[in-house]
């Protein structure tokens, strides 16, 4: 066996290992979302009510904010989701299902999301009908 051909090796193939670990220390990291409390998130997100119903039938937590526990990140609890994607079906749904009415992250609310829509949808209706929109049956 030749060292003096495999040292060389051997030591760039640990710099480049040890460089390749460094950067990626500083990738952010992947998203682990399995758990019935980011699928209950995912189906509020899309209003799917028979998604809701399922997992809720599964044991899934109604108020449960899901949290990444390998990146640390986490997400709302779905009456907020739902809220926040404008879906009322949902949002209705999770409250005769007995979800949290005053659910919060912080200082804001479900109750503060969809009043921002309505405020938000309020504008657009103005801004449409001041630019002389019509309904597809008007003249």
């Amino acid at each position: 066996m030749n060292l003096r051909r495999i040292l060389p090796i051997a030591a760039s193939s640990t710099i480049f290992g040890l460089i390749g670990f460094f950067i990626g220390a500083t990738q952010p990291k992947p998203l682990y979302r399995h758990g019935l409390d980011w699928q209950l998130s995912d189906a509020a997100m899309s209003g799917d009510l028979q998604k809701l119903r399922e997992l809720h039938a599964r044991g899934a937590d109604l108020d449960a904010i899901p949290v990444d526990y390998f990146s640390g990140t986490s997400g709302y609890p779905p009456i907020m989701v739902a809220a926040i994607y404008n879906h009322p079906n949902a949002v209705g749904w999770l409250l005769e299902n007995g979800a949290n009415a005053n659910a919060a992250m912080g200082p804001t609310t479900a109750l503060s999301i969809a009043e921002g829509n309505l405020a938000e949808a309020q504008r657009d209706l103005a801004l449409l009908k001041s630019h002389g929109a019509k309904h597809w049956d008007e003249e």
